[in-house]
């Protein structure tokens, strides 16, 4: 990706050629980098109607130029709820020329306030309660959506085969079978082959597909109707698709138990089954199943480099340094299952002697 001042005179660049030059950016930051894209938050003056009349924006670049219908799948998504009145930002351009920002994007409103997480780390415990509540809510409105008018020609996926998530066991299989490492994760295919009824055959809805508190803003400036929090905008949509709705709820749970929050999975659980009105069986299963694909996939982006999962570049220096958190996640798939993954562990010991993988 280009270095900070670049990407400042491409944004610039950009913005008045579709807006026919009469526009300026007065205002640009990066925001955090995610493992799939780059988030570029910018102002423009005056507000144009080519974006649609907004004046603070945000810019979703992903890194690979092949990725470009991922992109449109992810904005005509956004767009097709944002129709229904469920929170996310408003999409206002689809670009699929690598060219312009180094990677196909789209361009959507900036939501301008906090993260759900932070209120809930640093809340009262009466705020706590609030955002539990706002969290099921969210999620079980998301599922109660009818996903069929996501499907289908001009849509955000052509079919539900393409629309099925990486958390579905099909296609999760479909990546990691293919990897140079097939070998060491074959317990967890072995796994998954064993647990076939209980995850497969359930109901299918729409999924975020990494569903937790750091995923949900806090809008500032507009008021919500739970509990005086301001209005919550679910973000980060690069995982969504369709598939049973226990993946969600599990993922969450499993990102809320490494982020060391205790009573977070709990309360949320309890917020969403009384929200949806589910009662969710098996959960346990997709936990593993959750920590399986998050294993599995970091493993492999090290193996045979991002480009094969469509993760940025960088990733691989910063996950170097992590490895012990993914000995981490061994040691917790082994605690809660009957898997084992004595390859695996040979792997980190080698990275770890070398600090050098493909």
């Amino acid at each position: 990706m280009p270095e900070l001042r670049p990407f400042q005179e491409l944004l610039e660049d950009y913005v008045r050629h579709v807006s026919g030059q009469r526009c300026s950016i007065p205002a640009f930051r990066r925001a955090s980098e995610g493992w799939e894209t780059e988030i570029l938050l910018f102002s423009i003056e005056p507000p144009a109607p080519e974006f649609g009349g907004l004046r603070h924006l945000a810019a979703r670049v992903y890194p690979w130029p092949w990725q470009a219908d991922r992109v449109k799948a992810e904005f005509l998504l956004l767009r097709g709820l944002f129709e229904t009145g469920y929170p996310v930002p408003r999409v206002v351009r689809f670009e699929p020329d690598a060219s312009l920002l180094g990677g196909p994007f789209f361009v959507m409103e900036q939501v301008r306030g906090s993260l759900l997480g932070y209120k809930y780390t640093k809340g009262t415990e009466q705020e706590k309660r609030d955002v539990s509540v706002v969290f099921g809510d969210l999620l079980a409105r998301l599922h109660r959506i009818d996903p069929a008018p996501f499907l289908g020609e001009g849509a955000a996926w052509r079919d539900r085969r393409s629309a099925l998530t990486s958390l579905e066991p099909e296609i999760l299989r479909s990546f990691l079978e293919p990897s140079s490492i097939a070998r060491e994760l074959e317990p967890i295919f072995v796994w998954m082959e064993e647990h076939r009824p209980v995850l497969e055959g359930g109901e299918t809805c729409l999924l975020h597909g990494d569903f937790h508190l750091w995923n949900i803003m806090l809008a500032e400036d507009e008021k919500g109707t739970l509990g005086g929090l301001p209005r919550p905008v679910v973000v980060d949509w690069g995982q969504a698709g369709l598939g049973d709705p226990r993946h969600d709820i599990a993922q969450s749970m499993l990102l809320s138990k490494t982020q060391n929050m205790p009573g977070v999975a709990e309360s949320c659980l309890t917020a969403y089954q009384y929200a949806s009105g589910r009662h969710l069986e098996h959960l346990e299963v997709f936990e593993i199943l959750a920590l399986a694909r998050r294993l599995g996939a970091t493993l492999v982006c090290l193996a045979d480099g991002p480009e094969t999962l469509g993760l940025r570049p960088e990733l691989v220096p910063f996950l170097l340094k992590r490895l012990n958190h993914l000995d981490g996640l061994c040691n917790l798939l082994e605690q809660q299952s009957s898997i084992r993954l004595p390859g695996v562990r040979g792997l980190l010991a080698r990275w770890a002697s070398t600090e050098t993988v493909r």
